[in-house]
């Protein structure tokens, strides 16, 4: 049975998939504390083999199973081992998922932790966080909405937010301790005596560097904070008095992406590249239409390495396209434009910018969403899901996709369907669980089958296959995984 939504514990997740073997599992994790197909403990307590029948089976193993027996393996139990290869691919193994948070509009998906067991995102009540095990965690008690995009360390540990800091009767931007819950302000990043002096866009994984919008002496400038010292640093404008907002950061801190405005109210790209110095160099970004200098709207995204800038793309200039630029190219528009002339924008891209995620359109509305692939070009969200076995619901379009993992294994962002607009986490990672590695050393060996021979008849974890038996199947799915652990 397929499912695209899940809520609640492991246990009911796997049921929900049609698996009663690893729900019973699941089942039995949660009251025991054991861990899944853990040899060597039962309901808690440890298990000692006799040691005489111990040193007989691993003395016979070690030195002639894995060279003879395997080879040697009669048809029939090669037949067993390929069914229950199957079976335990079924098992054993998790899938790509799409996963729906919930029907709460204007609510977004806008980061997630370098593994994606954690996403953060923002909703009109603040920010919040989720895991497959807590599902949504509100955390509008401990932060406020007020601007900026939610972003979390790779760990998954340190969440980036604004909350009211009683100590200033400001909002200030503040990290947030996911596991306690406590918030820790990174520090004035402006000076005026508003009551929202300075939002966060973005930051390096790490967190020792973080970037945004800050105030000041009547304006509003972009900022960059960096850890040790704790201090914020004006990036400043090229405009006199004209506000700037940095909205992102490379890996390294060395190269800042935003917008200022020019004296028209345009948002024009910006880039603030870091000199031996240590001081950023700013320069806002144009290209040459039809003779003439054209300003870039605003820059939205770097790659990791801070070679590439990707922007938002304008009318009358290459279909609407987005745009990346650097310092070597300058302007590239990234063609064709799948949606025609609809406008589009890079909004993450991984550390060369081979991979990168986009939408075109007016976002979650009407929007659509997109990746880009050096080597295939523009593909629809829900293409590429399906691609890799993700099962998309009949009307449900990605359309508002705003940031991925380092590797482009998780994507998160907002969803529309005839249920409104959705938070949703798009989950593409392929787990499969090393079930016959009963010793945990890598390997399914000769150790493993000695354990296996000792629990024979006994309804063990040694039961590869769920039937409360260790028997021949289990010992043709051991054999049939010999080897090195995937």
């Amino acid at each position: 049975m397929e499912r695209v939504l899940y809520c609640g514990p492991r246990s009911a997740f796997v049921r929900a998939r049609g698996d009663k073997h690893a729900a019973a599992r699941a089942t039995d994790k949660q009251s025991s504390g054991s861990s899944f197909f853990d040899c060597r403990r039962i309901n808690g307590e440890s298990r000692a083999y006799p040691s005489r029948m111990r040193a007989r089976m691993r003395h016979h193993f070690l030195h002639h199973l894995a060279d003879h027996l395997a080879q040697q393996l009669p048809l029939q139990l090669r037949a067993l081992a390929a069914v229950s290869a199957v079976a335990m691919a079924t098992a054993c193994t998790q899938a790509a998922e799409l996963f729906l948070l919930g029907a709460v509009q204007q609510s977004w998906g806008e980061d997630c932790s370098a593994d994606g067991t954690i996403v953060v995102g923002r909703d009109l009540s603040g920010p919040w966080y989720w895991t497959r095990e807590s599902w949504v965690v509100p955390l509008n008690g401990v932060a406020i909405p007020a601007g900026g995009q939610a972003r979390v360390t790779a760990d998954g540990h340190t969440l980036l937010c604004q909350a009211f800091d009683p100590a200033t009767a400001r909002t200030e931007v503040m990290f947030l301790d996911i596991p306690t819950l406590a918030v820790s302000p990174i520090g004035p990043c402006g000076l005026n005596c508003e009551i929202r002096p300075s939002t966060a866009w973005d930051m390096t994984r790490d967190g020792n560097t973080v970037v945004g919008l800050g105030s000041g002496n009547g304006g509003s400038y972009a900022f960059g904070w960096s850890a040790p010292a704790a201090s914020a640093r004006n990036l400043g404008s090229l405009y006199f008095y004209k506000p700037s907002r940095a909205n992102a950061v490379s890996d390294d801190a060395s190269v800042i992406a935003g917008w200022n405005d020019d004296y028209s109210g345009f948002r024009q790209a910006a880039v603030w590249r870091r000199n031996a110095k240590g001081v950023y160099a700013q320069q806002n970004l144009t290209t040459v239409v039809n003779g003439f200098t054209v300003k870039l709207r605003e820059a939205v995204s770097l790659s990791g390495d801070g070679s590439w800038a990707y922007g938002l793309g304008s009318a009358g200039i290459d279909s609407g396209a987005p745009w990346r630029w650097s310092v070597a190219t300058g302007y590239q528009p990234i063609l064709p434009n799948p949606m025609g002339e609809a406008i589009g924008s890079v909004v993450s891209a991984n550390h060369d910018g081979s991979m990168l995620l986009a939408y075109f359109g007016a976002g979650a509305a009407l929007g659509e969403g997109y990746v880009w692939l050096a080597d295939r070009g523009w593909l629809t969200l829900e293409s590429y899901a399906t691609e890799r076995g993700v099962a998309i619901p009949a009307g449900v379009h990605l359309a508002l996709p705003l940031n991925m993992s380092e590797d482009g294994l998780t994507i998160v962002g907002t969803a529309r369907g005839n249920f409104g607009m959705s938070p949703f986490v798009l989950d593409l990672r392929v787990v499969v669980d090393c079930v016959a590695d009963l010793n945990h050393d890598g390997f399914v060996s000769a150790p493993d089958m000695a354990e296996l021979l000792s629990d024979w008849g006994l309804d063990t974890p040694a039961d590869l296959t769920g039937d409360h038996t260790v028997n021949a199947l289990d010992m043709a799915v051991m054999l049939s995984a010999w080897g090195a652990c995937p």
